[in-house]
């Protein structure tokens, strides 16, 4: 099966905290990825550089075969977020 998501040394810091550190992963089509972690561990992190809100200080993201850098108009066309924090109406339904 061919990987829908591929992570690879992927690395975000800011100053002196690094919130990612090499990171590497792949999720096949059909999978289920979960990120479990502690607060402050790096999973909010890792899915706005997937979903191309933040770029990485390091490594390498594809999304659909699609590289984060290069061609993120094309996944945001293609992946949605919704974060626990939303700025969503509170007045909409699923």
């Amino acid at each position: 099966m061919e990987n829908i998501i591929e992570v690879k040394n992927l690395t975000k810091s800011y100053k002196n905290k690094i919130a990612v550190d090499n990171l590497t992963f792949n999720v096949k089509k059909g999978e289920i990825l979960g990120l479990l972690g502690p607060n402050g561990s790096g999973k909010t992190t890792t899915i706005k550089m997937m979903s191309t809100l933040i770029m990485p200080t390091d490594g390498e993201i594809k999304v659909l075969g699609y590289d984060t850098k290069k061609d993120y108009m094309k996944i945001r066309e293609k992946l949605n977020v919704s974060p626990q924090e939303t700025a969503i109406a509170p007045n909409l339904s699923v």
